[in-house]
């Protein structure tokens, strides 16, 4: 799996920690990012869990690598791993056709990087990795 966001930013792979949680559990995400080229601005990275509706039932933002490793500090061709939990609240309603949203944002101006493909051309603001079951 590798998917491409503007400006020169690739989500090379992913591993999860299972697919199916109950609530209360937290979910854990290790993320390995590429730049392909200098970045010239911190982006924020949004994980968000939501359910077949598109109704969001838990969501994360923050900095890579816990703030530690901002996107403007990368170096094209260096892998940067980054490990996300994402606790599922208790009261969360069971569902079993969930999917977890990957993406990226400028937090000053909320604006979303966009996914390319090949030819450069633009096709959504975020990457559906992998289904999710709430027990």
């Amino acid at each position: 799996m590798s998917v491409h966001f503007t400006p020169g930013i690739d989500l090379i792979d992913y591993e999860l920690s299972r697919n199916s949680l109950k609530r209360g559990e937290s979910l854990v995400l290790m993320l390995y990012w590429q730049a392909m080229q200098p970045i010239d601005r911190d982006y924020t990275v949004f994980l968000h869990l939501v359910d077949q509706d598109g109704n969001m039932i838990a969501g994360i933002d923050g900095q890579p690598v816990l703030g530690r490793s901002p996107t403007s500090t990368w170096k094209p061709g260096k892998l940067v791993v980054d490990a996300i939990v994402l606790p599922i609240e208790e009261d969360v309603v069971a569902k079993s056709n969930c999917r977890l949203e990957i993406g990226l944002y400028h937090a000053p101006t909320m604006e979303r990087l966009s996914l390319i493909d090949a030819n450069g051309s633009i096709l959504n603001d975020h990457v559906i990795i992998d289904s999710i079951r709430i027990q």
